[in-house]
C-alpha cells in the first residue's frame, strides 16, 4: 500500500505540472484585458469597490488574473495562483489515498483533470472557477465524514468561503450556495451546533473581512447591493441564444445526478458526496451551459470532476453504478478533446508551455527594474492603441474617463485616469447602475476619451442611456483621433431642457416608428417585462433573448442585443449613421421567444436641444 501511495504522490505531481496555470499574462488592448488592468488598478490606487468601482470582480478580483503591471500586486497573484493550485491537487490526492484508489484508477483520474483543465486553459486562458469550487468541495465532504468536531477546519473552510465573495462577486454566491449545502447536511444529520457554528463563522468571517476591506458597514453594504445589481443584471445582458444541446445536456445531467442521487439513499456516504457535488454542480449548470455561452466548459469540467471522483469512490463495491459513473465521466473526458482536437498541442509542447511559465515567473521575481512591467506590455499595447502627440499634449496632467471600454489605454500613455463606477460600459446592465455612472459624472473628469463601438451584437449607445445624455449636456467634442473623439467638460454647464413628444404602446415584435429633427436629440424610453413564465424560466434557466431591431422602408437594417436600461432613454440618433442603419426610421423588440414576456411594449419619446 505504502508502495500504491507513492504512484499515486508521482502521479498527482506530474499532472499538477502538466495543468499548471498561466502565472505572467502579457496586457494587450483587448476588451477583457482592459477590465484586467483596471480592477488592478483599482486596487493599486486604493478605490472602494462597491462605491468608487462597481464590477463583477471585487477588491481581490486582480488575485484571478496576473498581469504584471505592478510587482507587489504581481506577487499577490502569483502566490494566490500556487496555492489555489495546492489546495486543488492536493485535495484530489487526499479523496484517492481516502479510497485507496488503485494505480490505474489514479492514473485516469489525473489524465481526465488534466483534459478538463487544459480544455479550460484552451478556451479562456486561466484555470477556471472549477478549481475553487472543487477544492473546498473536498474539504467539506471530508470534514462530514468524520463524526467528530474540527472546528479549527470548520473555521478554514468558513474563512476561505467568505473570502469569494471579494474575488468575484458570483463566486461568492456559488461558493455561499455550496456552504449552506454543506451546513445543512450537518443539520440533516444533527450535527446542529456544529451547523450552526459554521453559519455564524461564514457570516462572520464574510462581514468582518469585508468590512476591512471597502473601510465600513455602510461601504460594505453598498458593495453587496451594487454587486448583486450587476450579477443580476449580467443574467439578461449576456443571456444568448445557445443550441439546443446545451439545454439536452443540462437536462440529461440532472436526470443522472437525480438516479444516482435516488440510487444512493441507503449509503449515507454516497448521498453527502453527491448532495455536496449538488452545491457545486447547481451553479455551473445555472451560470454555464444554461447561459448558452460562455463558460460551458467550466459546466462540463465540474460535472467530469463530480463522476471521475465519484468512479474512484465506488471502486471497492464492483457494481453497476461505478461503471456508469466511469462512462458518464468518460463522456465528459472526450468533450473537450473532440472540442479541442485541432488545438491539442502534444505533451512535449504542454511541459514546455509549463516550464516556460515557471521561468518568466522565475525572472520577474529575481527582476526588480521599475521600468520592466511597460516593457513587457508595450508591444502588445501598441497594437491596438495610437493616439496622437497633440491629443497627448491635451490630455496631459488632466482627469480623463475612457469609453466604453479600452481602460488600459490609461495605462499605456499615463494618463490620470478617473473611472466611472462602472468602468466597462457594457456592464451598466440595468437603469439603476446606468444611473450611478450618470450621477458620477457631476464630479467628473476633465476630458473622455469616446470610442463608439459595438460588440458582442450590443451597441455602445444603448449601454449606458442616461449617462450618455449627461455627456452631450456636460460635455463639447474638441478632436477627433482614430476611433476615439476628445471630449471636453464644458466650462459652463446648463440643464438642458427635455421635452415630451409623445408615447405609444404596439404589440411585442410592433414597429415603432420615429421622427428626427436636427435641432434636436431624440430618446425613448422603452420598457418591456417578463411576465410569470418568463421570471421563472429566467430564475431556473437562463433570460429569454431579446433584440431591439431597426428597420427603414419596412426591411430590418440592424439587430442589437436589448438592454434593460433603455427604461433610462436610449439615444436614437446616432443610429442615422451606424453601420447598415443608415436612415433608419423605426424600431421593433423583437424575440424568439414571446411567451416569456408581456404583450406590449410601451415607448415614451422625449427631445433636447442639440449644444
Amino acid at each position: 500500500m505504502k508502495k500504491l501511495n507513492n504512484y499515486t504522490a508521482i502521479t498527482i505531481t506530474i499532472a499538477a505540472v502538466l495543468s499548471i496555470p498561466i502565472l505572467f499574462a502579457p496586457l494587450s488592448g483587448s476588451l477583457d484585458d482592459s477590465w484586467k488592468f483596471a480592477i488592478h488598478k483599482a486596487r493599486l490606487t486604493g478605490l472602494i469597490f462597491g462605491t468608487d468601482v462597481v464590477f463583477t470582480f471585487g477588491p481581490l478580483g486582480y488575485l484571478t488574473y496576473p498581469l504584471y503591471i505592478d510587482r507587489g500586486l504581481w506577487l499577490h497573484t502569483l502566490l494566490y495562483t500556487m496555492l489555489t493550485q495546492l489546495l486543488f491537487w492536493g485535495a484530489i490526492y487526499w479523496f484517492l489515498k481516502r479510497y485507496r484508489a488503485g494505480l490505474l484508477s489514479t492514473i485516469y483520474t489525473a489524465a481526465a483533470v488534466v483534459v478538463f483543465m487544459q480544455g479550460v486553459i484552451e478556451a479562456y486562458g486561466r484555470a477556471g472557477e472549477v478549481y475553487n469550487y472543487f477544492y473546498l468541495f473536498l474539504l467539506s465532504y471530508g470534514y462530514v465524514l468524520k463524526k467528530e468536531k474540527n472546528i479549527p477546519l470548520l473555521a478554514v473552510i468558513a474563512l476561505v468561503s467568505s473570502m469569494f465573495f471579494y474575488i468575484k462577486f458570483s463566486f461568492g454566491l456559488s461558493v455561499c450556495c455550496m456552504f449552506m449545502t454543506f451546513t445543512a447536511l450537518l443539520a440533516m444529520e444533527r450535527r446542529y451546533k456544529e451547523a450552526a457554528s459554521g453559519a455564524v463563522m461564514f457570516l462572520m468571517f464574510t462581514v468582518i473581512s469585508g468590512a476591512v476591506m471597502t473601510g465600513s458597514l455602510g461601504a460594505l453594504g453598498a458593495f453587496f447591493y451594487n454587486s448583486w445589481s450587476i450579477a443580476d443584471g449580467y443574467v439578461d445582458a449576456m443571456a444568448v441564444d445557445g443550441p439546443a444541446w446545451k439545454l439536452y445536456a443540462a437536462i440529461f445531467a440532472w436526470l443522472v445526478y437525480g438516479v444516482f442521487l435516488l440510487r444512493s439513499r441507503k449509503n449515507y456516504s454516497d448521498m453527502r458526496y453527491l448532495v455536496l457535488a449538488l452545491g457545486a454542480l447547481f451553479i455551473n449548470y445555472k451560470h454555464s451551459a444554461g447561459n448558452g455561452s460562455i463558460f460551458e466548459w467550466d459546466f462540463f469540467v465540474t460535472w467530469g470532476l463530480v463522476f471521475t471522483l465519484y468512479y474512484v469512490k465506488k471502486a471497492d463495491d464492483g457494481n453497476r453504478i461505478r461503471y456508469a459513473a466511469l462512462a458518464v465521466s468518460l463522456v465528459l473526458v472526450v468533450l473537450p478533446v473532440v472540442e479541442f482536437k485541432n488545438k491539442a498541442a502534444p505533451v512535449k509542447q504542454i511541459l514546455n508551455s509549463r516550464v516556460n511559465q515557471l521561468k518568466i515567473a522565475g525572472e520577474l521575481i529575481k527582476n526588480t527594474n521599475p521600468s520592466m512591467p511597460y516593457e513587457l506590455n508595450r508591444q502588445a499595447l501598441s497594437e491596438y492603441y495610437v493616439l496622437s502627440p497633440m491629443t497627448l499634449d491635451l490630455l496631459k496632467g488632466h482627469t480623463v474617463d475612457i469609453y466604453t471600454v479600452d481602460a488600459a489605454l490609461a495605462w499605456y500613455y499615463g494618463l490620470r485616469w478617473r473611472p466611472r463606477p462602472v468602468f466597462q460600459s457594457y456592464s451598466a446592465y440595468t437603469a439603476y447602475l446606468d444611473s450611478l455612472n450618470e450621477r458620477s459624472l457631476s464630479s467628473a473628469p476633465e476630458f473622455i476619451l469616446y470610442a463608439q463601438k459595438e460588440f458582442d451584437g450590443k451597441s455602445a449607445i444603448l449601454f449606458e442611456p442616461a449617462t450618455y445624455r449627461r455627456i452631450l449636456t456636460d460635455y463639447r467634442a474638441v478632436v477627433k483621433d482614430g476611433i476615439f473623439w476628445v471630449l471636453q467638460r464644458r466650462g459652463v454647464i446648463e440643464p438642458a431642457a427635455q421635452e415630451g413628444v409623445g408615447a405609444v404602446s404596439v404589440p411585442l415584435g410592433g414597429k415603432i416608428p420615429f421622427n428626427l429633427d436636427g435641432r434636436y436629440h431624440t430618446f425613448a424610453r422603452v420598457y418591456v417585462t417578463y411576465n410569470i413564465k418568463g421570471k421563472i424560466i429566467r430564475l431556473l434557466y437562463r433570460a429569454p433573448s431579446i433584440y431591439i431591431e431597426f428597420h427603414r422602408a419596412g426591411h430590418p437594417v440592424r439587430r442589437y442585443k436589448f438592454c434593460f436600461n433603455a427604461v433610462n432613454g436610449i439615444n436614437l440618433d446616432p443610429f442615422i449613421d451606424s453601420a447598415g442603419a443608415a436612415a433608419a426610421g423605426e424600431f421593433a423588440i423583437t424575440t424568439p421567444y414571446p411567451g416569456f414576456f408581456d404583450k406590449s411594449v410601451t415607448v415614451e419619446f422625449f427631445r433636447q436641444l442639440k449644444r
